[in-house]
């Protein structure tokens, strides 16, 4: 397996990975994404088998958030996500449905604290969870 960064000739095996991974009402948002190039790709042979996308906030809580953080489910528990989310620069942040509680979880396992709790505009329950390595957030 090798971790790579993001560059515009994988986007096409992103796209079906994640419409492999995701529910097909989330495809807009993910078309809506500017996926920088710091993010980074799991590859194993010519295959795409995790992705942890990221974009550039720079007014934001902090520099970066990440989108989309996903694995295929074949290649799970092998930890995957977590050496991405190790390669990943401090002074990144992410929303998560509270509803998902592995997921926020394994976001504090990983030392990202939470940071603030809000309805979305569906109505449910989310969180923004930071990581700034021993720093602050930079506030809104």
């Amino acid at each position: 397996m090798i971790f790579i960064y993001f560059s515009k000739k994988w986007q096409i095996a992103v796209d079906i990975l994640f419409t492999s991974i995701f529910d097909h009402e989330e495809i807009p948002y993910y078309k809506k994404t500017i996926i920088d190039n710091n993010s980074i790709l799991a590859i194993e042979g010519n295959r795409i088998v995790g992705f942890l996308l990221l974009s550039h906030t720079p007014d934001s809580i902090c520099r970066y958030q990440i989108s989309y953080i996903a694995v295929d489910e074949e290649y799970r528990n092998q930890g995957i996500a977590t050496k991405m989310l190790d390669m990943v620069e401090s002074n990144v942040w992410l929303e998560v449905l509270n509803s998902n509680t592995d997921a926020c979880n394994f976001y504090i396992k990983k030392g990202f604290k939470l940071y603030e709790t809000f309805s979305t505009h569906d109505g449910f329950l989310a969180s923004i969870f930071i990581n700034t390595r021993n720093q602050e957030p930079v506030p809104c």
